[in-house]
């Protein structure tokens, strides 16, 4: 199928044909993603899809972050070692070119902190070289930003380069003088509420893991790598984890009891609760697709993504429907890390597991001990899983 297909997926991704490039972006998504490997012959097609970006195909960024994100999550080593061509560095210049500046507007740079997020995620310990350009251009572009939820997406890279690579992350940062600035953004978007006093940002399930994990790598480095000013919010930092972390808590016990018949009421009450994020010169909604157009990118997201994207088309809900997405995350149990997080506090340093817990009024320490309690069930769970797995 892709011998048949290559040449017709060569010539319209060259062709600047827009009448046909969102199917044939569907195209390279299949066959990206269903073949045992990523062939060289596919791989061809990776740099005419950022040159594209680059030029005239910004519009499509939603649509090509599908397949971007499956070289690099199924291919990463061809995507780190080649040198020629070299992958990483145009990723870098579409992130650069869409990061950089107010050039791109908010609703088609969203992709860009998802794609950071994506390779250092996959890229794990390899892309450290890149780290201080990847929080440099979210650090620009979130200081210009309008929409919370796209200060939120920004945001999210910091945390994943925090999960990446926490005592680097906080060099870079104080090396920016961007730390309690960064901090006090994050913490600000993370209290946010709705009319019925609900949190109403990072509201998917993988926003709401990654800043906890980000977080909790803070938490975790010992006292003395931290700056001072880091030391001093260590309790607050505690607490947002936390925070996160019940909020992660009611969407997984959500997903599990979730009647696949939504109520018309509920989600007008969420839709009421989300137009609170709005700010000054943000009310007017974004152009709608048409519906096939639509169908098509859902189709897409579908097969790449597992997302239900009904509202794709709302300003309110941009990006949102990768919530299902595959990610390098996916066996990476957040509250067990905090389980284990605190415990070895516990353990091997007595005194900071003092100063962190004995400032919490006690509704707080009600969550911390809640949440250790999920933390053991969890593993206690996982623990007779691979049992089950081991006899079955």
């Amino acid at each position: 199928l892709e011998q048949m297909c290559m040449p017709i997926m060569h010539k319209m991704l060259t062709s600047n044909d827009q009448d046909v490039y969102e199917e044939v972006l569907e195209m390279v998504s299949y066959l990206t993603y269903y073949s045992p490997a990523i062939s060289p012959a596919m791989w061809t097609l990776f740099p005419i899809m950022c040159s594209a970006m680059n030029e005239w195909a910004i519009d499509y960024f939603e649509n090509i972050l599908i397949p971007l994100d499956n070289y690099i999550s199924r291919g990463t080593e061809v995507f780190l070692t080649t040198a020629e061509p070299n992958y990483l560095g145009m990723v870098m210049d579409v992130l650069k070119f869409c990061l950089e500046g107010d050039k791109v507007p908010e609703q088609d740079a969203v992709p860009a902190p998802k794609l950071i997020g994506t390779i250092l995620q996959y890229c794990r310990g390899r892309v450290d070289g890149h780290l201080e350009s990847f929080l440099a251009m979210s650090l620009t572009r979130l200081r210009s930003a309008q929409r919370s939820f796209f200060k939120c997406l920004l945001i999210t890279v910091l945390a994943n380069s925090l999960y990446y690579n926490p005592v680097l992350t906080v060099q870079i940062l104080q090396k920016h003088n961007a730390l309690q600035e960064l901090f006090t953004i994050w913490f600000h978007l993370l209290y946010k509420q709705g009319k019925k006093g609900k949190r109403i940002l990072f509201s998917t399930e993988m926003h709401k893991k990654v800043c906890a994990l980000g977080l909790l790598s803070l938490v975790s480095m010992p006292a003395e790598a931290l700056p001072l000013e880091l030391q001093a919010g260590m309790n607050q930092i505690l607490i947002g984890a936390m925070t996160f972390l019940v909020d992660l808590k009611e969407v997984e016990d959500e997903g599990e009891v979730e009647d696949p018949a939504s109520d018309p009421e509920d989600d007008q009450d969420q839709g009421d609760e989300e137009e609170e994020e709005v700010e000054d010169g943000e009310e007017e909604e974004l152009a709608g697709e048409d519906l096939t157009r639509a169908l098509k990118q859902q189709q897409a997201r579908e097969m790449r993504f597992g997302g239900n994207d009904e509202d794709s088309d709302s300003d309110d809900d941009w990006g949102q429907m990768d919530d299902d997405a595959e990610t390098a995350l996916d066996n990476i149990d957040a509250h067990i890390i905090f389980g284990d997080t605190m415990t070895a506090i516990s353990a091997n340093d007595s005194l900071r597991f003092q100063a962190l817990t004995s400032a919490l009024d006690f509704q707080q320490q009600s969550m911390l001990h809640s949440l250790m309690n999920v933390a053991e069930q969890k593993r206690q769970l996982a623990a007779q899983k691979t049992v089950d797995g081991a006899n079955s």
